[in-house]
């Protein structure tokens, strides 16, 4: 039978891998058939295993998300798309939009900061690269908390 799969073997080998994580933040695979319709707590290891043909259903899937919050599988696949993630904050008022301007402001010095630090020496190596992934990331974070307070001030 052919490989009908539209994703390669690493990609799938992560998907899995993701999968796993997943399981494990909602509690191992007992929970997870406590919580979901799929009651056979064998099968969410299987769903974890690159060696098995078979992906958690969606509606499985959105049920461990509601329960343990974690979105290990739906970041591995917005990352395969070439997406990211980030948790949406609350915010509602001007003092938070206050709040978001500074840390905004902040977290931009610090990233430009390890840009600028990393770039001293002409190049970027692995874990300067890390550490700036790390700083935009907060930078980025920072801002949709900020684009939230806006659109919260926007009513007061």
């Amino acid at each position: 039978m052919a490989n009908l799969r539209a994703i390669n073997e690493a990609q799938w080998v992560g998907l899995c891998a993701a999968t796993r994580w997943q399981v494990k933040a909602s509690g191992g695979n007992e929970a997870c058939a406590s919580i979901s319709r799929i009651s056979r707590h064998q099968s969410f290891s299987d769903y974890g295993n690159a060696d098995v043909s078979s992906s958690m259903p969606v509606d499985v899937l959105a049920d461990l998300m509601a329960e343990s919050g974690d979105v290990s599988v739906v970041r591995f696949l917005a990352s395969q798309a070439g997406h990211e993630i980030f948790k949406l904050p609350n915010a509602s008022d001007f003092a938070q939009l206050q709040q978001a301007i500074g840390k905004t402001t902040k977290e931009m010095g610090e990233a430009l900061t390890a840009i600028g630090e990393g770039l001293a020496d002409g190049k970027l190596d692995t874990q300067e690269i890390k550490v700036c992934d790390k700083e935009i990331d907060d930078v980025i974070a920072a801002l949709v908390c900020l684009k939230n307070a806006l659109q919260g001030a926007g009513g007061a």
